[in-house]
């Protein structure tokens, strides 16, 4: 699930990167893509947390 995450962010650096947008403001959407996609491999994945309510 790991290699899911690296896979998009390498994507999304790469087209950052050949798009000429990889500036300050663009970090902000990087860190949201990422994290989305964290959350959703964590939420899809093996680990799921265990709520003792």
């Amino acid at each position: 699930m790991l290699y899911a995450l690296i896979a998009v962010l390498s994507a999304s650096w790469m087209w950052l990167r050949a798009s000429g947008m990889l500036v300050a403001s663009n970090w902000a959407a990087l860190i949201t893509i990422a994290v989305v996609t964290w959350a959703m491999v964590y939420r899809g994945g093996e680990h799921h947390e265990r709520r003792d309510d």
